[in-house]
């Protein structure tokens, strides 16, 4: 049987495609209600498998907790319905013309021809808008601006924050969404160009009671390759794949019997693997920065801080089994480390990237360096040692409201304004030990009058 290559029959332009399908408003078909079949809404045809199902489950839990309040933060399904390849067919719904994943349907050797191969189609709510990618595209996106680069700056800060409550709102539900990549972030320009989160089809939720959530985290690592070379995944997600890569290890790719394999673990093994992260990752820093920032003091964090993460993993009488340590890596820090590094990361190659645009203007630079060694000193993946979720804009909130306090106009010196940092980490429980040693408590007290000027002039709908 061949593919139908007719033109449409429903449905309008392309503005949307990855490996497993593509987006189009009007919908291709809106599962028989008219009320979607307009330019309010998108449709995804794609598969009818696990990236499907993810996406069914996370739009479902969404829903579940937060009504009708999501939808300015999350991009979910309104409505799913499956059709199978005669089905699609006969519809003369595939867009061959402009889909790539239509265009090489055919090469797919577990699909081709099965007339009972099923596709998912569901329905979407349309952001106007363009994702984060675009945004960062700074000789494109300042235009938008009016060539504004303080302004554009703003919004990247204020996007971030806005980013920050997004995760917040998922991972409040067990809920990871495990693919933040740049395309997956939309800018709605009808809500203050502020970002929604899209596409949920490598999402998973973390159940602790559950043995199944567990062992289907692991799925994961037999379909994607999370290198400890790939700077764009998160620490521990990189540090399972370099325990699962082990030779030792191998059974857990057959078996169950991988949990009674005694722990490898050293210190020696586990600094290799360090090595490999401070190597490639910042490799990849300064080419992006073309070598412009000082990383020196980052990357002795860096060092310090994954010493103090992993190296407990190697003591057997804590750990005696590798099940042991993956497990305590999943259920302590997965949720909280996945998607908040992969936001840090967007924006830490945004920052990077156009440092030398950012550095034109004196304001801009002064604050751009504190925040890339702030968003360093928060890709930590100990909970303790650095700030998650609405805690960032609570932070600069805080020493903002400080500096413009009657407290602080009667005790205008750095030891008081220390002090005082010092109580507010204490109160949030949070160790200052790397904001200190990278100096940025000591950055924005000195600069304190641009940081004050730039949260004067900053508006955060949120």
């Amino acid at each position: 049987m061949n593919i139908n290559n007719t033109i449409l029959i429903h449905g309008g332009k392309l503005v949307g495609e990855g490996v497993d399908g593509c987006v189009h408003t009007p919908p291709l078909f809106s599962c028989k209600i008219d009320k979607y079949m307009n330019n309010k809404y998108v449709s995804k045809l794609q598969f009818h498998n696990i990236y499907s199902f993810n996406e069914l489950n996370a739009s479902n839990l969404i829903k579940l907790k937060y009504k009708n309040y999501y939808n300015n933060h999350f991009s979910i399904i309104l409505k799913q319905c499956t059709k199978n390849l005669d089905e699609i067919t006969d519809m003369s719904l595939f867009d061959k013309e402009t889909c790539s994943f239509f265009q090489n349907f055919e090469k797919y050797d577990d699909y081709k021809y099965k007339s009972d191969t099923l596709f998912s189609i569901s329905i979407y709510k349309y952001i106007v808008g363009y994702p984060l990618k675009q945004f960062f595209d700074f000789n494109q996106t300042i235009l938008l601006y009016e060539n504004d680069t303080f302004k554009y700056f703003k919004q990247s800060i204020a996007n971030f924050f806005y980013l920050q409550k997004s995760i917040y709102m998922i991972n409040n539900i067990n809920l990871v969404h495990n693919d933040l990549h740049y395309d997956n972030v939309v800018i709605n320009t009808n809500n203050n160009n502020l970002p929604v989160i899209i596409d949920f089809g490598r999402s998973f939720e973390i159940d602790l009671k559950n043995e199944n959530s567990y062992h289907n985290f692991f799925s994961y690592f037999n379909k994607f390759h999370f290198k400890p070379q790939r700077t764009w995944d998160s620490f521990d997600v990189r540090f399972i794949y370099y325990i699962l890569k082990h030779k030792s290890f191998l059974p857990f790719y057959h078996n169950k019997s991988y949990n009674k394999i005694p722990n490898f673990l050293n210190k020696n093994y586990i600094d290799d693997f360090i090595d490999i992260i401070i190597t490639y990752d910042f490799r990849y820093y300064q080419y992006i920065s073309n070598n412009k920032f000082d990383f020196h003091k980052i990357i002795i964090m860096y060092k310090k801080f994954l010493q103090d993460f992993l190296y407990k993993f190697s003591d057997i009488n804590l750990f005696p089994l590798i099940d042991d340590v993956v497990r305590n890596i999943y259920s302590n820090y997965i949720i909280y480390n996945i998607d908040s590094y992969s936001v840090i990361f967007n924006f830490l190659d945004f920052f990077l990237s156009n440092y030398h645009n950012l550095s034109k203007i004196n304001n801009i630079y002064i604050l751009n360096n504190i925040f890339i060694k702030y968003l360093f000193v928060n890709i930590n993946p100990i909970i303790g040692y650095k700030f998650l979720y609405k805690n960032h804009f609570d932070f600069f909130k805080y020493v903002y409201k400080f500096f413009k306090s009657d407290q602080f106009y009667k005790n205008k010196n750095y030891l008081y304004f220390k002090k005082t940092m010092f109580e507010y980490f204490k109160n949030i429980k949070v160790d200052t030990r790397y904001f200190v040693e990278n100096d940025i408590l000591k950055s924005i007290y000195h600069y304190k009058i641009n940081f004050i000027s730039f949260f004067d002039s900053s508006s955060f709908y949120y």
